[in-house]
């Protein structure tokens, strides 16, 4: 099977003329890519995280990033299907229903989420071939 590929990534972010912009104001409200000639978006009004992995196919999705209600975080392939639930996932590892995504990026060759759990900041690595986590980290 040929792998497929996330191409000509962008994000939308609505432009507010303001001179004390949040970290919400700056995220983007929708992405957009193209994969094999086919154009994807996903939006969402309370704002995006997202972040291309580095095999180029799969994308890291947070939607609602500071919204306790809608929050969720999954991976999907360049195609947009969801391969990994990482919401469902997390909770399920931790036991802890409330929880938030907010953040995600590589330390080093390392995937990071980063959560807020009972108004406390953790990391936790997680490998998206095996669906495995690491041991949650209190970042101070």
């Amino acid at each position: 099977m040929k792998a497929k590929f996330i191409k000509s990534f962008n994000q939308e972010i609505i432009k507010v003329k303001n001179q004390h912009l949040t970290m919400l104001d700056l995220l983007p409200y929708a992405i957009t890519w193209e994969s094999e000639d086919r154009h994807y978006r996903i939006e969402n009004q309370k704002k995006l995280v997202a972040l291309i992995l580095k095999d180029k196919q799969h994308m890291v999705i947070i939607k609602s990033p500071y919204d306790k209600i809608e929050n969720n975080a999954c991976i999907i392939d360049a195609n947009s299907n969801i391969i990994w639930n990482l919401s469902v996932l997390l909770k399920q590892k931790t036991g802890v229903s409330n929880l938030l995504f907010s953040d995600v990026y590589y330390i080093k060759d390392s995937l990071f989420l980063f959560i807020i759990m009972a108004n406390h900041d953790y990391r936790i690595e997680f490998n998206p071939i095996t669906g495995e986590f690491g041991e949650l980290i209190e970042s101070r």
